[in-house]
């Protein structure tokens, strides 16, 4: 088998034992989406929804402004507040419950991770080697996602 077709089964098989970590709780009633959103609005902080919609390719704006309101209306994860600089602006951040659901996302991930990481193993030399790889292939696709704007549904 060649090395793409074994990165794709092994991440197959990594997002079935995410299904299965996350299965019964309150994070399995999230969308991947909104998974991505509450992730970035963690690492990056508060944005407006044309700031957050430059990191997904291929979905309107109005999308995203349907995917936030769900999030603050009906999960209360998130809320808007007026822009310091332009009160035009709303802008969109973490509410406290919002920030417990992340943490509890990334506990849930270093399960699942867990796993993976035991297969790695931890021999120095060929972990220099991974980490060499997935530095690089972060870096080229960190380049792709800049390359691409937010797009139109």
């Amino acid at each position: 088998m060649d090395l793409a077709a074994q990165i794709l089964q092994l991440s197959v098989k990594m997002r079935l034992l995410k299904a299965r970590h996350g299965a019964g709780s309150s994070v399995s009633e999230l969308k991947d989406r909104d998974v991505l959103i509450l992730e970035l609005l963690s690492e990056r902080g508060s944005m407006s929804v044309t700031e957050l919609c430059k990191s997904f390719r291929g979905i309107g704006q109005s999308t995203l402004s349907a995917d936030v309101k769900r999030l603050r209306i009906e999960k209360g994860l998130v809320e808007k507040t007026l822009g310091r600089e332009d009160e035009r602006v709303r802008v969109i951040s973490l509410t406290e419950s919002g920030r417990e659901k992340v943490n509890e996302l990334g506990t849930q991930r270093r399960k699942t991770y867990a796993a993976l990481m035991k297969g790695i193993g931890d021999d120095p030399d060929e972990l220099e080697v991974l980490e060499t790889i997935v530095e690089r292939a972060t870096r080229e696709i960190e380049q792709e996602l800049a390359a691409l704007e937010c797009g139109s549904e």
